[in-house]
């Protein structure tokens, strides 16, 4: 009896280590993984939930008894890259999963926007977090007006200052246009910047090139900038005058989470996440066709502390009260994607995040 229960356990334990999985254990399958096909991420449509609701409903999964992701109101545009029979997988409002084909409609096809205006009402005239993600990126004042999306468990996805962002349903009043007279907010607030000694524009001297290292089961595209040598900026709104996230090179793989959208200057912009940095980037730099990427650009550096430790944190994000995903010793080679301020946002060992670029060589 022991050795089948021995036999069994085996069996099972092969069979989960051949299933790929993410860092927190769950399993990734990509839509190509759940026989869908690609249908090039070409085809933009407008979600159009059931008349009784006015919500399209995503799910986690291509089955309606799967969890819901999300749901959006009539008028939301997302992006379709993947289909099989009735169900399609989409990009919208940042979020990406499966829907039903019978709620989507191509954009020409005349819709009644029905995303309702709310109000921040956070307690004690205090500014709303605007997160991406789990991060706060910036701030809306109170009473500010928001346009809403969609909902997620707690949250509702909105847009605010030309972005999108997810903001407590608590502090928030959907509906409510006519609270107080509308108070002039052009654009988020975000905190500013604090001067720093050192300001990191890219290394010095020759260094070996990477090529891509990482497999994205996603709609992507790469960074490809006509000039090589020119780096192309991650923004937080589609306009050139918006405050830069990074500056990527050619060869760096995106992620796309939206339609192609233009301007008021006529300029097309996408919302793309860099490894999991959210933003814009100028569409005419990037390439969508795999076969046809330009040549990475992107340098591999060493992990160089000067101080006795010798060694170098991997950051979630670009602080150093962020999470730490890892300590790497001197000599450690990371491939750099890009770059801002003091930051460096690099691959070691099959691992993405930022690191303290003063301290690469």
């Amino acid at each position: 009896m022991k050795k089948w229960i021995t036999f069994v356990l085996a069996f099972v334990l092969a069979a989960a280590m051949a299933v790929p999985s993410l860092a927190d254990g769950t399993v990734s399958m990509s839509p190509e993984e759940k026989g869908f096909a690609a249908v090039g991420g070409n085809e933009y449509r407008t979600a159009c939930g059931p008349a009784s609701t006015n919500m399209l409903v995503m799910y986690t999964e291509p089955a309606a008894s799967s969890p819901v992701k999300a749901r959006f109101y009539n008028g939301t545009v997302g992006i379709l890259t993947h289909t099989k029979g009735e169900w399609g997988y989409v990009y919208m409002a940042g979020e990406k999963g499966y829907v039903q084909m019978n709620q989507l409609v191509l954009p020409t096809t005349p819709v009644t926007p029905c995303a309702p205006d709310a109000r921040v009402i956070n307690q004690n005239g205090a500014r709303l977090e605007l997160f991406v993600g789990s991060t706060v990126i910036a701030t809306a004042p109170w009473n500010a007006k928001l346009t809403v999306l969609g909902l997620k468990d707690q949250q509702a996805i909105v847009t605010y200052g030309g972005m999108e962002w997810e903001v407590k349903l608590s502090d928030i009043s959907i509906g409510a246009s006519s609270v107080l007279a509308p108070t002039v907010t052009p654009m988020p607030s975000y905190p500013q910047a604090t001067e720093k000694p050192f300001v990191f524009t890219g290394p010095v001297g020759y260094h070996d090139k990477a090529a891509w290292p990482l497999k994205l089961n996603e709609y992507t595209a790469a960074v490809n900038n006509p000039n090589p040598a020119h780096r192309l900026n991650l923004r937080v709104a589609p306009d050139k005058n918006s405050r830069s996230l990074g500056k990527y090179y050619n060869g760096v793989q995106v992620v796309i989470n939206g339609a192609v959208e233009k301007n008021d200057k006529g300029e097309e912009w996408v919302k793309v996440s860099v490894c999991g940095l959210q933003g814009y980037m100028d569409n005419s730099f990037l390439n969508y066709e795999a076969e046809k990427n330009p040549a990475s650009v992107m340098p591999v550096m060493k992990v160089h502390n000067t101080n006795p430790v010798g060694n170098l944190h991997l950051r979630s994000a670009q602080s150093t009260d962020s999470a730490s995903l890892g300590l790497f010793e001197n000599g450690t080679k990371v491939i750099l994607m890009g770059f801002t301020g003091e930051w460096a946002h690099v691959i070691v060992n099959g691992q993405t995040g930022f690191m303290m670029a003063k301290y690469l060589k």
